[in-house]
């Protein structure tokens, strides 16, 4: 339903006024990137590698040592790791000195990001119930639920209930 009601929202203004391509060109302004059909840039990884880079840091020549078989069958672990006393921006996420296995700290990551996960779901619904809680809202559900198309279009009120009920 979210994506049909999006669809019939965003497309024709997109159409009439090229909204998401001013909202698409202003952030390409934050970003101090010009418009160009070769630039390879991940919006995402810019936005999260400086979060993801203090927890969590991955040895990218361990994932090749293992692509290529070249472990000799010795334990491998794919977390940056540091020894005490080492410095540098390798040894700056949170588990640089442990000494858990990697299946022990992606344990711990996936039950904060399921914490995290669940906590920001439940405070949107809250948040929901809160804005449609009071009466004046209610009374503009109402109003909107009821509503009859004017003049000559009132006999489609109907099927367009029905329609927004099928998508």
């Amino acid at each position: 339903m979210f994506n049909w009601l999006s669809v019939a929202i965003l497309l024709p203004l997109e159409v009439q006024f090229g909204i998401l391509y001013k909202i698409s060109e202003g952030f390409l302004g934050l970003f101090n990137v010009s418009p160009n059909d070769s630039a390879d840039i991940d919006f995402l990884d810019a936005i999260t590698k400086p979060i993801t880079s203090h927890i969590v840091q991955i040895d990218k020549s361990a994932i090749t040592d293992i692509a290529l078989n070249q472990t000799d069958g010795e334990d491998v672990t794919l977390l940056m790791r540091c020894e005490d006393g080492e410095t540098g921006s390798t040894c700056n996420h949170i588990f640089a000195y442990s000494d858990l296995s990697d299946a022990a700290v992606g344990g711990i990551l996936l039950l904060f990001s399921l914490l995290i996960l669940t906590t920001c779901l439940l405070l949107l619904v809250r948040m929901l119930q809160w804005i449609l809680q009071g009466q004046r809202t209610m009374k503009l559900v109402r109003k909107a639920l009821n509503a009859n198309f004017p003049g000559v279009f009132s006999f489609l009120t109907g099927y367009f209930a029905i329609l927004v009920v099928l998508f």
